[in-house]
């Protein structure tokens, strides 16, 4: 048994399996969506355009939200779901009891083991079907009552299924579907053409950058002498954390006046400090996930690493995706020469940026029906698994 799964050996298990449901497989079908992040937030980013592209006539979707906040994704949810339930202050017993009596069909949970997840309510089996997505969605569960994980061929390619304890639900093109704000800036001309020097950049959580990967970074410097590199995030608004890191890029032999690290800023601002990089580099074995998405959108590509666990491989997907499956590195060696040869290439690399936001446009990351249909196909396919189920409790 994983440690996962002794983990969730340890939750609460389901007082009944029992759901008075009609097992019709075409019927309407009632959709709960579990969350503290259904707002302007990665999750919301990442969802709400495709749930607004599902059907109408097949799906009623229902909020089951804590941490709600008045801004513009929470009104969108909020728009497309015939009911917002409040969950702040429910145990989890008192949110099983609310979530059955709603007559949800299928529970979508997009909170995972974060900070705002409800998993444990989740072990007490809130629904008759139960599946993953995005949300802190890092790997699998390990919960026995979590039947099923959206994914795509990228995140799990053939022979990753041993992995999880969930079923696989793959979509035919990416697992989310991205809602570009409409105040992104323009997407500038690459820096290297003005500055006569690659700028490589990051802008995930600090948590996200180990020993290891400022190890393969210094590399990845001292191979291109005249590169900088950008990092861009939150905790760099500390003075001592800014100092903690940049002594150890110094360790490896990488001087300050090469680093430039950028604390917090609004969204606008924060897209916009993308005009001044020419490449990302993706940290490992946690990749970036709607930082990838919005790098792309300003015209800027990222290499990554993808490994075996799902939250290695987000970039490996939204890239390929879109088209740049040859900024997938093999290697740790493969990550550190493709950077280099990459970054070498300016003209290449300004081409590229020129017609990146379009590409993304017009590619399956954002094509918000196609992702509804994918998405409207892949709940059906796990309602029928249900309906079809002998293990079934159903009347």
């Amino acid at each position: 048994m994983t440690s996962l799964g002794q983990c969730a050996a340890l939750l609460p298990q389901p007082l009944s399996k029992c759901f008075s449901r009609t097992r019709d497989p075409n019927r309407r079908l009632r959709i709960g969506l579990l969350s503290g992040s259904l707002r302007t937030h990665p999750v919301g980013w990442l969802t709400i355009v495709g749930l607004e592209a599902l059907d109408t006539q097949g799906f009623d979707l229902v909020c089951l939200g804590h941490n709600a906040a008045p801004d513009p994704i929470a009104l969108r949810f909020g728009a497309i779901t015939s009911a917002w339930h409040a969950t702040d202050g429910l145990d989890d017993a008192a949110l099983c009891q609310l979530t059955r009596s709603l007559g949800i069909d299928i529970l979508i949970d997009l909170g995972g083991y974060g900070d705002t997840g409800r998993l444990p309510a989740c072990s007490r089996r809130l629904a008759p079907v139960q599946i993953k997505w995005v949300g802190m969605q890092n790997h699998s569960t390990g919960l026995p009552e979590m039947d099923w994980f959206i994914t795509d061929r990228w995140e799990t390619p053939k022979g990753f299924a041993r992995f999880y304890t969930e079923q696989l639900l793959v979509l035919q093109d990416g697992y989310v579907c991205y809602s570009p704000p409409a105040h992104a800036p323009d997407v500038g001309d690459l820096p290297a053409l003005t500055n006569g020097h690659i700028t490589f950049g990051c802008f995930n959580n600090l948590a996200k950058i180990t020993a290891q990967v400022i190890a393969t970074w210094s590399s990845i410097l001292r191979l291109s002498p005249e590169s900088r590199l950008v990092l861009k995030t939150h905790q760099f608004s500390d003075a001592p954390t800014c100092e903690q890191v940049l002594s150890t890029f110094g360790k490896h032999g990488i001087l300050p006046h090469r680093l430039t690290l950028q604390g917090a800023s609004p969204h606008r601002a924060f897209l916009n400090e993308y005009n001044g990089i020419d490449m990302v580099l993706d940290p490992f074995p946690y990749s970036g996930g709607l930082t990838t998405c919005e790098a792309l959108w300003m015209g800027v590509p990222t290499l990554t690493f993808p490994g075996e666990t799902f939250a290695s491989r987000h970039s490996a997907s939204h890239m390929s995706n879109v088209g740049l499956s040859n900024w997938l590195a093999e290697s740790l060696s493969n990550y550190i020469e493709l950077a280099i040869e990459k970054s070498a290439d300016h003209n290449r690399l300004a081409t590229l940026r020129s017609g990146l936001r379009d590409r993304v446009k017009n590619s399956p990351l954002c094509d918000a029906p196609r992702f509804g249909r994918n998405l409207g196909l892949a709940l059906r396919r796990a309602w029928q698994s249900w309906c079809d189920s002998k293990l079934s409790d159903a009347p």
